[in-house]
């Protein structure tokens, strides 16, 4: 046995590191990491140089390794199995790693979030406003913990909640945000009432918030793991209930990500993530695992979302549509033109534009020639019609125009029945150079109407990063069903996470076929049903029978 584990570290140490690539694996060993006597574990040079990660509650480590070294381990007594490290990523509709989300859409017909709070309407589908006279999440022994990208614990909407996290990345205990979709799920399921931007599900519940995923959205079970391993140890040190919320995923399961969840779930935790949006009947992992809900995506319809992963482990469908949430600063941007007594039209972006508000008297300057702007134009908000003629004429030379003649900032309003984006003031390489006004566009419909409203009162025309907006996915699904159920657990903090999935599956609203099926699962969440099978007491009231007896368990 010495021999061998002789030469086992022989070969780890003697491989040289320019002479092959390494890969990242995940390595299970056959005992606790205490008791494993692999240098590669055990050696503080070896452990940097294999960029070894070690957990505190799983038997197994992350390592760097060549092919050469992994499969000298392979054959370690010490070494149950190996396996390369798989990416998980966000789960927003059309996601590809690298780049922005293209879940985002716009926010269109609501004021300013500044001035109003916006009720998404996904509260209201559920059913959670009908259970917040009785809680909002906010009993002292329930926590969830969201595994994604981190959060933006500085947003207004989410600093009173957020009560700490941790990056697996920096290993610290700062899991700022520097994508976005983590703090759009935060912001569905904690964000405070306060009466401007939104209202989460649970807007008292203690919130914390693990980075497993980077700036590009991806991660690995690896690093998803790690956050899981976090997570527990915070439990074992603080105690209380906790509910993992976790929006990502991807198509191949591990043996090890398998591991971790199994554990969770075997130390009281209540796991909800995201079904997938690859439009097949498979779902994606971790939602895949035992004991974990996996959550697909419906419309304000309850219709199944056409990107929306579904199957036979499916437990309940969410909101997952054009779901508005909490983002932090740089993620979004947004466009109006409010007048003096407070209507707002929503207008859209002009690429080039500057960021700001100007609030203004406004003129109407024709096509934007030059002869088309009266004497009076300067200080004042140019509205420009789009081109009749096909001459050539360029947004940048009416808002050129413009600027020459004093306007201090641009609206150009359409001709015809044609969508406004993709505007551009980019006609030239050296246009990116210049410095533009705001501009912003607008539709004929809209365009005619400000015109009218124009003639009587000032406007303020805005071109502002937003730190809330819209998304798609499953991603957006699930935090509605770890919201709703911290609400439920809130009232009978005794209850045992099976208890609460219990209620959840009972009193769900029965969607598609009758009874239990492949898209819906047990059916849409219903927060106030789930509250009221948990705690009867708590509205006065027996518990109803269960909405379809014959329902049964399918799946995992």
């Amino acid at each position: 046995m010495k021999r061998f584990l002789l030469l086992v570290i022989a070969l780890l140490i003697a491989t040289p590191l320019a002479a092959e690539t390494r890969s990242r694996y995940m390595v299970k060993m056959r005992h606790p990491l205490a008791m494993t006597n692999l240098s590669i574990v055990r050696d503080a040079a070896e452990v940097a140089e294999h960029s070894v990660r070690t957990f505190a509650n799983f038997d197994f480590v992350g390592v760097d390794l060549t092919e050469a070294e992994a499969e000298a381990l392979r054959k370690s007594p010490d070494v149950s199995y190996l396996s390369r490290v798989v990416e998980r990523h966000i789960e927003i509709e059309g996601f590809q790693s690298g780049q922005p989300p293209k879940g985002l859409v716009p926010v269109e017909n609501v004021s300013r979030f500044s001035k109003a709070q916006t009720i998404p309407y996904g509260i209201d589908l559920v059913r959670t406003r009908e259970v917040w006279p009785a809680t909002r999440g906010g009993h002292a022994s329930i926590n969830v913990a969201v595994i994604d990208t981190g959060i933006d614990y500085t947003h207004p909407d989410l600093k009173g909640r957020y009560v700490g996290g941790y990056d697996v990345f920096s290993k610290t205990e700062d899991p700022m945000d520097d994508h976005g979709h983590g703090t759009h799920v935060s912001g569905t399921i904690a964000a405070i009432d306060n009466q401007f931007g939104v209202v989460g599900m649970a807007p008292e519940v203690k919130l914390w918030a693990v980075k497993v995923l980077r700036a590009n959205g991806s991660g690995t079970d690896e690093t998803v793991a790690a956050g899981v391993d976090w997570v527990i140890s915070k439990k074992k040190e603080i105690g209380g209930n906790w509910i993992i919320s976790l929006s990502l995923g991807a198509a191949q399961s591990t043996d090890t990500e398998r591991l971790a969840f199994t554990r969770a779930i075997d130390e009281g935790f209540l796991i909800v993530a995201a079904a997938g949006n690859r439009s097949t009947a498979h779902i994606d992992s971790p939602a895949v695992y035992q004991g974990v809900l996996a959550i697909s995506a419906i419309d304000s319809n309850s219709e199944i979302a056409e990107f929306s992963s579904y199957g036979s482990g499916v437990a309940f469908a969410g909101p997952g549509v054009n779901v508005i949430s909490t983002v932090p600063p740089g993620v979004a941007e947004a466009q109006d033109i409010e007048t003096e007594s407070g209507a707002i039209t929503v207008a859209e972006s002009m690429e080039g534009s500057a960021k700001g508000d100007v609030t203004a008297a406004a003129v109407v300057c024709g096509e934007g020639y030059p002869q088309d702007f009266p004497t009076n134009i300067a200080g004042k908000i140019a509205l420009i019609r789009r081109s009749t003629l096909v001459d050539n004429f360029r947004f940048r030379d009416k808002v050129t125009n413009a600027m020459n003649a004093g306007a201090v900032a641009v609206v150009i309003m359409g001709n015809d029945g044609r969508v406004t984006r993709g505007w551009t003031l980019f006609a030239e390489p050296s246009d990116r150079e210049l410095k533009w006004p705001v501009v912003v566009g607008l539709s004929q419909t809209d365009g005619d109407a400000i015109v009218e409203k124009a003639l009587k009162e000032k406007l303020t025309v805005s071109n502002r990063d937003e730190i809330y907006t819209a998304f798609n996915g499953t991603s957006m699904a699930t935090p509605h069903v770890s919201g709703a159920a911290a609400l439920a657990w809130s009232l009978v903090p005794t209850a045992t996470a099976a208890d609460v999935v219990l209620a959840m599956k009972l009193s769900a609203d029965d969607l598609g076929k009758p009874g239990y099926d492949d898209f819906f699962g047990y059916g849409r969440v219903n927060a106030i049903a789930a509250a009221w099978y948990l705690a009867p007491g708590t509205f006065g009231v027996p518990p109803p029978p269960p909405l379809n007896p014959k329902r049964k368990r399918q799946g995992h």
